[in-house]
């Protein structure tokens, strides 16, 4: 064997041990034992036993054994032959993904069928997977969803009654009291109270509304099935408001929620179960409208004032306190000194 040769290798493996001893954890990369294993196979074992002992014989064969059978794994026909289904193209994702968007009610099957009638065969599976590669929940999710759109998109109000007894000259008189409610401002509108609430009356404050452009922009009218509320006024939300009419169901209040909890802060903000007299009921009404819609801090809003007064962020000044509602509610803002 040539001397400079066998200095060389003698070189390499001594510096390989102080390599080793240097950094002990060390950890050589999958090319790097590719490379020694192709080298390692030529040397006889006791040559690697003395020039390289930080590796067995088996270590070597080991690599070598892995070297061999990446070779004869057949990754080069696996890659040029197709693996199972095509995959779909670009404009039927595109169609699955805005029939989800625009049809919340549509099932996987359904859109399946409309994409095979418009482009071509198209599986369950496949729209399944399309839709959750966007991040598109399934119909029976999306339809939630849709619904807390519809009430945080600005289109509809609420409308309910609640009574009041009033003491007034001729007696003891139950008054009636409607309300309108924005679902997604919170702003609450005394519309008027009456002692016998007729179809007549609520069509006449239903046109007082309307005049003074509360409805403009909404779309839908929630109400529940109260006798007062007659096809004729639901005629005139439809033909003078263009409202869409929604009837909550039978013992449901909660499909009318925002109103119902409105009416209960009204009630608390009147004080007393029973009035005494009809003028200071109407101004007890038009304060406590006004302090919720103005003054007051309403937790569905994060903590915000509907309509709030410019007085009500003053950043100067002492810190004041003003009653409300006959003393009822309390109301703090800073005064200039």
């Amino acid at each position: 064997m040539n001397p400079t040769a066998t200095a060389i290798i003698l070189f390499q493996a001594s510096l390989l041990r102080s390599y080793r001893k240097r950094y002990p954890h060390l950890r050589l990369t999958n090319e790097e034992r590719i490379e020694l294993a192709k080298l390692g196979i030529l040397i006889p074992k006791e040559w690697l036993k003395q020039w390289a002992p930080d590796f067995s014989v088996e270590t070597y064969k080991r690599w070598f054994d892995k070297l061999v059978s990446k070779k004869w794994d057949y990754s080069d026909r696996n890659k040029k032959r197709s693996v199972g289904r095509p995959q779909s193209s670009v404009l039927i994702e595109k169609y699955v993904v805005r029939a989800c968007r625009e049809n919340p009610n549509w099932g996987d099957r359904t859109i399946a069928n409309n994409a095979t009638r418009l482009y071509e065969k198209v599986s369950d599976s496949t729209i399944r997977r399309i839709r959750k590669k966007h991040g598109i929940p399934p119909a029976t999710k999306r339809k939630k969803s849709n619904w807390k759109a519809l009430k945080d998109c600005g289109k509809v109000w609420g409308c309910d009654f609640f009574t009041q007894e009033v003491f007034t000259s001729y007696g003891l008189q139950t008054f009636y009291v409607l309300v309108f409610i924005h679902w997604k401002t919170r702003e609450l509108i005394y519309a008027g109270a009456t002692e016998e609430p007729n179809e007549q009356w609520v069509i006449n404050r239903i046109r007082d509304f309307n005049a003074d452009g509360k409805f403009e922009g909404a779309k839908y009218i929630v109400h529940d099935n109260d006798t007062i509320f007659s096809k004729a006024v639901d005629n005139s939300f439809e033909k003078e408001s263009n409202l869409f009419v929604t009837k909550t169901a039978f013992h449901a209040p909660k499909m009318n929620s925002h109103t119902e909890r409105a009416i209960r802060t009204m009630r608390e903000l009147i004080g007393s179960r029973i009035s005494w007299g009809e003028r200071k009921f109407r101004r007890q009404l038009r304060a406590a409208s006004d302090f919720y819609n103005k003054e007051r801090h309403h937790q569905g809003l994060d903590g915000k004032i509907p309509l709030p007064d410019d007085s009500a962020f003053k950043e100067m000044g002492r810190v004041k306190r003003y009653s409300r509602c006959d003393g009822n509610q309390s109301f703090y803002c800073r005064k200039a000194s």
